[in-house]
């Protein structure tokens, strides 16, 4: 019988946080598909803070959090500025996925202490490897 804490470990945990319902549902599906993944989502960056605060609350947490930059209020970098000031939430791995591709941009969602970004369309079914890598990197 499987070892529970070697398989809490090797299991993510992600909230998925996009405004376009079609591409959140896209996304749930791709990441439900994978067994090591646990995966919930938020419509927007109030529901991300939400489900990120009920799951400290209970004693849980994400591993990771994909949010989008253009979510409605509060937006993307806002949640992201918010999370990193709280130490409740210093190991959580955040990927910004979004349209923005330029350069300032980048820079700009980088700035507001996210780990990574990555641009729209991207390959959903890959998050899982990129969100290890980022942890285990700082490991």
């Amino acid at each position: 019988m499987p070892d529970a804490d070697a398989e809490a470990a090797r299991t993510l945990s992600i909230l998925y946080a996009e405004d376009d319902p079609d591409l959140r549902a896209l996304a749930e599906l791709i990441l439900a598909a994978d067994p090591s993944v646990r995966v919930r989502t938020a419509a927007d960056g109030a529901a991300a803070l939400d489900a990120l605060a009920s799951a400290t609350a209970e004693g849980a947490r994400f591993d990771a959090l994909c949010i989008d930059a253009a979510l409605p209020p509060p937006d993307g970098p806002e949640v992201v500025r918010r999370l990193r000031a709280d130490p409740a939430h210093a190991g959580l791995v955040i990927l910004f996925c979004t349209g923005r591709s330029g350069e300032e941009d980048r820079t700009a969602l980088l700035a507001c202490g996210a780990d990574a970004v990555l641009v729209k369309p991207l390959r959903i079914d890959r998050l899982p490897q990129e969100i290890r890598r980022i942890r285990d990197a700082r490991a």
